[in-house]
């Protein structure tokens, strides 16, 4: 490609300064987990700089609110990126009080309350990079459980997690009548982020938490293992590939118990505790799913001598002589037509060396019905999708 592109970061507002460090710091280490390359190819525009923004090029805006006044600078910035119809993020210590910590442009814009906590600074990064199109804005999480040993707790974590933005899938609450139970379950897996397991004795037992479990692994779908006080080994979680165990203590649930029962809740420390890990670890997640598209797809294109670039978004480029530069985006989870349309507008503003585009996904577990709609947004858009398998056949068309 003969451009690389950039994406921008403004930082404004009166409290920038002071939030600047921790805004950087975990965005540097969040953007590295997603790719090795891209840190380089993010302007952080600050102070005298928060002017010099490309309208052409993606760019979101960080207002770090307080009473306190606002520079002249700022605002000018603010109404610039707001008349040109780009995002802005509003940061603020309490949302009670939200409307006396940002301008009056800011005040129709949903915020953030900092409130001291590293899930939701972890959050503010990740809602950054969602709006930069470097990380998944479907933010989606699956409970597996085992109804004898932990509905209350998995109940509770629904609501809880949905109160902090999350798309939560529970068997219980998310399956529409007159469906088929078993195809919308893995539907809603391979479209989630993540898997939160309650790893209880019973799990062993469940036919379903053990075919959730291995499946998300197959997937290499993150598994948040929520290890209950009293649970026994088990060498088959135990050797979950891509996991993250989360132990719980006895002081962790209401009841103080550490054999805690079906009805038992957690404390609000243990949600705290486990949301802020799920925000952590959804990044993670997220790039393993996407490196698998990716080396799928290089491994081919080499098995018939065609070379690959892996651009700094984690796109691919497909080119060979005397053709078209061809733009390859692997899309975790289950596409839908935005996805077709980022993918569209991303080379739209610059597209003299990208040809075409093309949504890269893997369908296992997908409902059939969402592959006939896939198979006829391929009619109807100047985007294509493909499966991985289909990704050798594809190949031998270029």
């Amino acid at each position: 490609m003969s451009s690389v592109r950039r994406y921008q970061i403004v930082l404004l507002g009166p409290e920038a300064p002071s939030d600047r460090d921790w805004i950087l710091n975990r965005l540097e280490n969040r953007v590295k987990e997603l790719s090795d390359t891209l840190w380089a190819h993010i302007d952080i525009l600050e102070g005298a700089s928060v002017g010099d923004f490309d309208i052409k090029a993606p760019v979101v805006g960080v207002w770090s609110g307080s009473p306190r006044p606002s520079n002249s600078t700022d605002l000018t910035t603010l109404d610039s990126l707001l008349s040109a119809a780009k995002p802005i993020l509003p940061l603020v210590r309490a949302t009670a009080n939200f409307n006396a910590q940002t301008p009056t442009q800011l005040h129709p814009v949903n915020g953030l309350s900092l409130n001291g906590s590293d899930g939701q600074r972890d959050r503010a990064v990740n809602t950054i990079l969602e709006v930069l199109q470097l990380l998944r804005r479907r933010r989606r999480l699956f409970i597996s459980y085992a109804r004898k040993d932990s509905r209350a707790a998995a109940r509770q974590l629904f609501g809880s997690l949905a109160e902090r933005g999350f798309d939560v899938f529970l068997d219980t609450h998310s399956i529409p009548a007159a469906t088929f139970f078993q195809n919308q379950l893995w539907h809603s897996m391979v479209d989630s982020d993540l898997v939160v397991l309650l790893d209880s004795n019973g799990v062993d037992n469940s036919h379903w938490c053990r075919a959730e479990y291995e499946r998300a692994d197959a997937l290499s779908i993150g598994v948040v293992r929520l290890l209950w006080p009293d649970r026994k080994v088990d060498p088959s979680t135990d050797a979950l590939q891509f996991s993250l165990m989360v132990p719980l203590a006895a002081s962790d649930f209401r009841s103080g118990s550490r054999a805690p029962s079906q009805s038992d809740e957690l404390t609000d420390a243990a949600v705290d505790k486990i949301a802020e890990t799920v925000e952590g670890f959804r990044a993670r997640s997220i790039a393993a799913r996407q490196a698998n598209l990716i080396t799928t797809f290089q491994r081919e294109a080499a098995a018939k001598s065609i070379t690959t670039t892996v651009q700094p978004n984690l796109h691919v480029t497909v080119q060979k002589p005397a053709k078209k530069i061809i733009a390859i985006v692997p899309t975790v989870g289950v596409p839908i037509s935005t996805n077709y349309h980022d993918a569209f507008m991303e080379y739209e503003a610059d597209p003299p060396d990208v040809g075409a585009q093309v949504i890269l996904y893997n369908r296992q577990g997908f409902l059939p019905s969402w592959v006939d709609h896939l198979t006829w947004l391929n009619t109807k858009l100047p985007v294509t999708g493909i499966d991985v398998t289909e990704v050798p056949a594809w190949l031998s068309t270029l």
